[in-house]
């Protein structure tokens, strides 16, 4: 499966979006489909995107809209276990990684906030790695019950996050021009799993990354990125 993301304006809080998708072309399982995000008027885009599928049957084609409005009255998750990284995990990908963990990196700061706001570690926990190289960011993340699509296997969409984060991190900066992720195996919840990414090009403000996600103890691959970020400022370290 395949997922390209280009992000065209920024998305704000509080204000109602339309997604408008449809099905391109399909042979047998195989679905590619596309889809834009836009305003209620159709006149402002802020994002396309388009995919390969695997779909389980044959699916007619069709074009689904979708509106997308800040809920009232935001539930509660309160079922599952949280995905907290145990210490002897940590120890043994930091002896896999040849690398120590870094203390100062944390999640969860923002207690509203869609990636970094959860504390509870109920969708994920992520740790980083301290990385002497500027341009190489890993990240350990071991995904909880929020970011389950079914059957304990974890939603494309956590994993296109988690990419685009690590992106982030190795790039020193936002905000991500483009997205492009490839899956490779479905990934599993409560399991280790390591983002690595490398710069591998930057013209002027553009800085173009690589990344992949890898289980810890197989090295087996789950998914791949390659991304464009663009940041108003390269900091020393995020």
């Amino acid at each position: 499966m395949q997922l390209d993301i280009e992000f065209k304006k920024p998305v704000h809080p509080g204000r109602t979006y339309v997604l408008n998708a449809k099905i391109e072309n399909r042979v047998d399982r195989k679905v590619t489909a596309s889809g834009v995000l836009e305003d209620v008027s159709g006149k402002e885009v802020f994002a396309t995107c388009s995919g390969l599928f695997i779909c389980p049957k044959s699916v007619p084609a069709v074009t689904t809209t979708i509106t997308m409005k800040p809920p009232k009255n935001p539930r509660i998750f309160v079922g599952g276990a949280p995905p907290i990284i145990s210490s002897q995990d940590l120890e043994r990908a930091s002896q896999i990684f040849k690398l120590p963990i870094d203390p100062q990196f944390r999640m969860g700061i923002w207690p509203e906030h869609f990636v970094m706001g959860d504390r509870a570690k109920e969708r994920w926990d992520i740790r980083r790695l301290a990385s002497s190289d500027p341009d190489k960011a890993v990240l350990l993340v071991q995904f909880g019950p929020k970011a389950e699509r079914n059957m304990e296997v974890v939603h494309g969409g956590a994993i296109a996050t988690i990419m685009d984060i690590v992106c982030v991190v190795c790039a020193r900066g936002g905000p991500t021009a483009s997205l492009h992720t490839s899956y490779r195996k479905a990934a599993q919840l409560n399991t280790l799993y390591a983002a690595t990414a490398h710069t591998t090009k930057v013209a002027g403000r553009k800085v173009y990354v690589k990344a992949v996600l890898s289980n810890v103890e197989t090295g087996e691959v789950v998914a791949e990125s390659e991304a464009l970020m663009i940041p108003a400022q390269r900091l020393a370290k995020l």
